[in-house]
C-alpha cells in the first residue's frame, strides 16, 4: 500500500454505532454527579468575584495609608509655617 490508500483507508467513511447519539444525551447516572458539578461550576463563577473584591479592598487600603502619609507630610509642613509666622511676629 502507498500513501494514498493509507490516507483513504484512514479517512474511510464509518457507520457510527446505532446508540450513538443516546450516549450523548442520556442523563447523568446519578443525582449526585449532577449536584457536584453544579457546585463546582457555581464555585468557579464565584472565585473572579472574590478576587475582584480583595483586589479593590487592597487597593483601597493603600490609597487608605498614601492619604494618611500625606496628611502627616502636610500637618508637619503647616506646623513649621506656623512657626516661622510665630518668629516673625
Amino acid at each position: 500500500m502507498n500513501l494514498e490508500d493509507d490516507l483513504r483507508f484512514a479517512l474511510r467513511r464509518v457507520e457510527a454505532p446505532v446508540d450513538f447519539a443516546a450516549t450523548f444525551r442520556k442523563p447523568p447516572s446519578s443525582g449526585r454527579s449532577y449536584y457536584a458539578t453544579a457546585a463546582a461550576v457555581a464555585l468557579l463563577a464565584l472565585i473572579p468575584i472574590g478576587i475582584q473584591e480583595y483586589r479593590e479592598r487592597r487597593q483601597g487600603e493603600t490609597a487608605k495609608e498614601e492619604l494618611k502619609l500625606a496628611m502627616h507630610v502636610a500637618s508637619g509642613k503647616l506646623q513649621h509655617t506656623r512657626e516661622l509666622m510665630r518668629k516673625n511676629q
